[in-house]
């Protein structure tokens, strides 16, 4: 018997409707929806109020860090690239190439824009931050104007604060 505790909820975000799941106390996914709605749910879920209120303090720069609970499901290799995407600090970015040479295997920078594309919890685990070595914004699983937002709202986070 199968004793997994799910609960979902939804948030509104200056990129869209994110989806944020809850499994067994642990985020599970975090995405943004196709939807245009925000579908009512009620769930007595702590993790997903906290998760929320981070969120919508990270939306206002106020927040450049996560102190939530995460699982990651995949591959090894998928799990050795989110666990560097993790160790990007906010503001800042990195290639998929640095990411292929920390995982200790330089050539796999294609490999690593895949397990990026395949990151079940977005923003949390900062895929946005991996950019091609030439500086450009590379692919993103959603549209690169949305990549770019979430890299903009960090710069000027990061620039007010310097101020």
């Amino acid at each position: 018997m199968n004793n997994i505790m799910q609960h979902c909820t939804f948030f509104q975000s200056p990129i869209g409707i994110l989806k944020i799941t809850v499994k067994d106390n642990f985020i599970a996914g975090l995405s943004l929806t196709k939807d245009d709605f925000i579908p009512e749910t009620k769930s007595p879920c702590k993790l997903l109020e906290k998760t929320c209120e981070q969120l919508r303090e990270y939306f206002c720069g106020m927040r450049k860090s996560f102190d939530l609970p995460i699982k990651l499901n995949g591959t090894d290799f998928q799990k050795q690239v989110w666990a560097q995407l993790l160790k990007i600090p906010y503001g800042k970015t990195c290639s998929y190439h640095d990411i292929a040479i920390a995982v200790k295997n330089p050539k796999a920078y294609r490999a690593v824009g895949q397990a990026n594309n395949k990151n079940p919890i977005l923003i949390l685990v900062p895929c946005h931050r991996v950019i091609n070595k030439n500086g450009t914004l590379g692919g993103f699983a959603l549209e690169n104007s949305i990549k770019k937002k979430l890299l903009d709202l960090e710069k000027n986070t990061v620039e007010k604060t310097a101020d």
